[in-house]
């Protein structure tokens, strides 16, 4: 009613060019403008009209639910009159600058004033799902300070089930792997690159495993990458959730406390090799300084310990990867290390608190939360693993790292052991033997076990040719644009 009556006036008292650019405007206050025609689906429609209505009425609203800053700062004139309060106060509202619309909601960025920032945004979140008639609003921080983005959800993308697809290619910026949609439904990255490794917590069944598969599937299709698995649930290698991806995996390991060791002490050896032999092959000190690494000769060694707490009993082992981790850095190794509960008991803290990332699917105690994440996730509740047990919620994940601004949640693709498997057997050409490492290789077949990269590469060489008839050959690392 209110934009009928505003093209009328406008009809009577103007010409047509006026009344154009006043129907552009309006529809654009109202929501009906070109971004509600170029919308893709019927959901985003409803989420700009969403958007213009909370930018009309923001004024009102934020006064409303307690967002504003009040100036009783005196005029000159209150001050002649020595009076140490204004008459009358002014009104300050975080301006809103930028709105956005999705299939899942709204985004909004809101200039912060000096008592109204994101701790009063958080604070206010409930109060502005019934002003703005949505399921759930979270506020986050931004990486301008002054300004706050806020999330007003009408359908959670954390709830919704994604399959992955099959890797469209090998991975060419290590510093940002796809892992999935976060909250924001924007895609989210595992930071590899310059990382020692990290932690992956989560009650049975909440997709820990299956996130595992999808990291392994992901990685898969770049020849220069290598990984081991030991499964800690396993009472042999060939047993148990990684038996598919077997081709594609260099070592696979069971649970036998005895081949973990070896084969922990055959990566420390390699982790000083490389450090020792780095400057007269690549040139630099360490790994990802080189323009030519990670390569076919020298790719990132990837070692997943899925059910770690099974070996963190015996002191070889905790020595080992408390070393590894703390070391292999610089190296272009990256540990992963998955258990059900990361408390104390099940992974000493001299390796927990070493990782470079931390990811906690959902859990039923805070102590596991906290041994996940760390102290901060307590001043974070709306970010706690402990509140997504339930069954919507399988696959969501809480993760921080190095390069993040903060906890993230994210929906992780579900990768089935179908998927899993065929892109392992179809990039099994590329696997190869860590240098030196004998043990859980059994699953392969190989002539002799390589002493050196070079040795390592004609091995993988020989079956690529097996295979058809061409040997994968050295990529050079894309770097990221500047």
């Amino acid at each position: 009613m209110a934009l009928a009556t505003t093209l009328t006036e406008c009809a009577v008292g103007g010409g047509p060019a006026l009344l154009a650019l006043t129907t552009a405007t309006a529809a654009h206050r109202y929501g009906v403008g070109m971004s509600y025609w170029r919308a893709e689906s019927p959901e985003v429609r409803a989420n700009v009209r969403r958007a213009a209505r909370i930018r009309r009425e923001w004024a009102r609203q934020a006064q409303n639910v307690g967002l504003y800053l009040e100036d009783r700062t005196p005029s000159l004139k209150d001050q002649w009159n020595n009076k140490s309060k204004a008459a009358q106060s002014k009104i300050f509202i975080p301006k809103l600058t930028r709105v956005t619309a999705d299939a899942y909601g709204v985004t909004l960025y809101f200039r912060t004033l000096d008592t109204v920032g994101l701790p009063e945004f958080q604070a206010k979140a409930a109060k502005l799902v019934t002003a703005w008639r949505v399921r759930e609003v979270q506020a986050s921080e931004t990486e301008a300070p002054e300004i706050v983005r806020v999330r007003a959800m009408v359908t959670n993308p954390l709830t919704k089930n994604v399959d992955m697809t099959p890797p469209a290619g090998p991975v060419l910026d290590w510093g940002a792997v796809p892992m999935g949609p976060d909250m924001w439904a924007d895609p989210i990255t595992l930071p590899i690159e310059n990382g020692a490794g990290m932690v992956v917590a989560g009650n049975p069944g909440t997709g820990k495993t299956a996130w595992c598969l999808g990291l392994i599937t992901t990685l898969a299709p770049s020849d220069s990458m290598q990984i081991a698995v030991a499964n800690g649930k396993a009472p042999a290698a060939l047993v148990g959730d990684y038996r598919g991806v077997a081709p594609r995996v260099s070592h696979l390991l069971g649970s036998d406390t005895e081949q973990v060791v070896e084969f922990l002490t055959g990566l420390q050896k390699e982790m000083n090799r490389r450090y020792l032999t780095m400057w007269s092959d690549l040139g630099v000190d360490s790994f990802w300084e080189s323009d030519i690494a990670p390569s076919v000769e020298w790719p990132v060694l990837v070692a997943l310990l899925d059910e770690c707490q099974t070996w963190m009993e015996d002191a070889r082992v905790v020595a080992l990867v408390a070393d590894i981790m703390a070391k292999c850095r610089g190296a272009g190794i990256f540990l992963v290390l998955a258990t059900q509960k990361p408390t104390d008991n099940n992974l000493p803290t001299r390796i927990r608190d070493l990782a470079t990332t931390s990811l906690c699917f959902p859990v039923r105690t805070t102590a596991a939360a906290v041994a996940a994440l760390g102290e901060g996730i307590r001043e974070f509740p709306e970010m706690n693993p402990l509140l997504k047990m339930r069954p919507e919620f399988r696959g969501v994940g809480t993760i921080i790292s190095e390069t993040s601004l903060g906890y993230t949640q994210f929906k992780a693709p579900f990768c089935s052991r179908t998927l899993a498997a065929k892109v392992a057997t179809a990039t099994a050409h590329y696997t190869r033997d860590f240098p030196g490492i004998t043990v859980g290789r059994e699953h392969r077949i190989a002539p002799t076990v390589p002493d050196t990269p070079a040795q390592a590469v004609e091995l993988g060489k020989l079956r690529a040719i097996g295979r058809d008839g061409q040997p994968g050959q050295p990529r050079a690392r894309k770097r990221p644009s500047a």
